[in-house]
């Protein structure tokens, strides 16, 4: 579990989802945040950008073996 960067709420922690989208891609559902899977993902690691990326958002996850391990904060 990964508490939102920027959030005021000292016990609000947000849990990763990790869905499929309508297109089958794989996609991670956190709180009110969406990220989809970037094309150059191989193996275990895996990057994963925020969905508002074309709006600006620098948000991205890192995960090694579907657990979180690196995370950027959205800036919406």
């Amino acid at each position: 579990m990964v508490k939102p960067s920027g959030s005021n709420k000292v016990d609000e922690v947000c849990v990763p989802m990790f869905l499929e989208s309508r297109t089958g891609r794989p996609v991670i559902q956190m709180g009110n945040y969406r990220f989809n899977m970037w094309s150059g993902s191989r193996g275990p690691r895996a990057r994963w950008i925020c969905v508002k990326v074309h709006s600006g958002c620098p948000a991205t996850l890192i995960t090694l073996d579907n657990v979180i391990v690196k995370q950027k904060p959205h800036n919406h």
